[in-house]
């Protein structure tokens, strides 16, 4: 099934002089595209942004694969699953 991440990110910014901004995020998931979309109020009116596409890609992750549910002094199995994009070793 496709999974659907959802975010909401809300800034308000006050800008007069330039009528941009950089806005910096730290955007969940490790490899995904984002759509983004903006609006502005000023005197003259109301401004819309396009969407905008964002993908974002960690070169590098782990992920643990936990049971459903674990009891306390149980032995149980932890898979680690290493992703790895980098073009040469870290070590």
């Amino acid at each position: 099934p496709l999974e659907v991440y959802t975010a909401f990110y809300y800034t308000v910014l006050h800008n007069r002089d330039s009528g941009s901004a950089q806005v910096p995020v730290t955007v969940p998931d490790t490899i995904t595209s984002w759509e983004t979309e903006a609006f502005c109020l000023s005197s003259k009116g109301l401004g819309l942004a396009p969407p905008a596409q964002l993908t974002v890609f960690q070169p590098f992750f782990l992920e643990l694969s936990l049971p459903y549910s674990i009891i306390r002094g149980e032995i149980f199995e932890l898979k680690a699953t290493v992703f790895n994009y980098l073009s040469k070793c870290i070590m």
